[in-house]
């Protein structure tokens, strides 16, 4: 295991990317939102596995984000809907999702036609690892 006091160097470097999947630049609404490392142990806007774009869309409106994948009941949507690199769209809602990859993240604000021809939907994957969940107020719930 890679230790925070490890880390440290690399990200002076500018070599964080390749010490950890997950580097991620946050957005909402067209704002940029922070610079996030996501990792499933941590918890606010660092919370998950993976860097994710989003587009939830009813008719003409729509919003868009970028951020870590974590979510209140799960440490990774990605993983959860088998880590989609193109666009796919969960069952349901029809909230669109694209992943980035393994040791990847995605820097640049996200754009509407990244979701563009994104019809297929996504497959559910639930991991079969055992995961410590979190809540909206942080406290750790087994």
């Amino acid at each position: 295991m890679v230790s925070t006091q490890m880390l440290a160097p690399l990200m002076l470097l500018g070599l964080a990317p390749l010490a950890r999947a997950g580097n991620c630049e946050g957005y909402a609404l067209g704002q940029h939102v922070g610079s996030h490392i996501c990792y499933p142990d941590k918890d606010g806007s660092d919370y998950g596995k993976r860097c994710m774009k989003t587009l939830l869309q009813e008719g003409e409106v729509w919003m868009m984000m970028q951020g870590c994948d974590g979510a209140t009941d799960s440490p990774s949507l990605c993983e959860e809907w088998s880590y989609p690199e193109k666009c796919c769209k969960l069952p349901l809602t029809g909230q669109k999702i694209l992943c980035a990859g393994e040791a990847k993240g995605f820097f640049d604000e996200p754009e509407k036609k990244e979701f563009d021809d994104c019809e297929k939907v996504c497959e559910h994957k639930p991991s079969s690892q055992e995961y410590t969940w979190k809540n909206i107020s942080n406290v750790t719930v087994k």
